[in-house]
């Protein structure tokens, strides 16, 4: 799937999966005793905790940006040449 929203450019860096991930976000909440109202912008960024729900695999937002985990392969796949 080639995501072109809020997934643009996001997927799991273990398994793949780019159809949902769990993201941790900040927004704000009328909270009173009988519950909580949510209102505003919910907001992101790349230190958000993030999960996939298809494998568990866990860490920030960045780390789950396509073009960050295709640069830690290859610089995985330079090391091991050099060995």
């Amino acid at each position: 799937m080639t995501n072109v929203n809020c997934l643009q450019g996001i997927a799991c860096p273990k398994c793949g999966n780019d159809a949902i991930i769990n993201v941790e976000v900040r927004i704000l909440a009328a909270v009173t005793d009988d519950g909580a109202e949510t209102f505003g912008d919910m907001e992101w960024d790349g230190s958000s905790y993030t999960e996939c729900p298809e494998c568990k695999h866990r860490g920030t937002l960045a780390e789950f940006r396509v073009e960050a985990a295709e640069g830690q392969a290859r610089e995985h796949q330079q090391e091991a040449s050099h060995e």
